[in-house]
């Protein structure tokens, strides 16, 4: 994948030059390149997101309690159990 924008550019700037000596076939493999590049990039970037969001989604919860008079916020798992 390519992150940097000089990459694209000098991709871009191949492209170009390769259109303007009449060389379509070039010009065509690198536009689908950096189509195919952009596009398969954006998908990874989405889908790591998208597992990132699911492993937030896992993270420990917490619980608000009130102690002395005071609202506190910590672990769930560490609140303990109380009898009424």
């Amino acid at each position: 994948m390519l992150t940097s924008v000089m990459e694209y550019q000098v991709l871009i700037f191949a492209m170009v030059l390769s259109f303007a000596i009449e060389d379509h076939v070039e010009g065509g493999v690198l536009a689908a390149v950096i189509v195919a590049n952009v596009t398969i990039g954006f998908w990874q970037e989405y889908r790591a997101e998208k597992h990132m969001d699911a492993l937030r989604a896992l993270s420990s919860p917490s619980a608000m309690v009130l102690r002395d008079g005071k609202t506190q916020v910590i672990p769930k798992y560490v609140a303990p159990l109380v009898f009424v």
